[in-house]
């Protein structure tokens, strides 16, 4: 069974991505930030399953999707 660490782990690959954005023109800058979000919450989706106390908010918030 997954557990917190990995999913740190994981919300911690998916935060790096968010906070990079700004390394994008700004033209793609929401683009890319919608496609981060997308991510996550795709993830979360799978992480619940593996997890009964699987947090989402708090897992969407660790990536840093609002």
């Amino acid at each position: 069974m997954m557990t917190r660490k990995h999913f740190q782990a994981i919300a911690d690959v998916l935060r790096y991505d968010m906070d990079n954005l700004h390394n994008w023109p700004t033209a793609e800058h929401e683009v890319r930030k919608a496609g981060c979000a997308d991510r996550a919450n795709r993830m979360a989706v799978m992480l619940a399953k593996q997890n009964p106390g699987f947090d989402r908010q708090r897992f969407l918030a660790a990536c840093g999707v609002e």
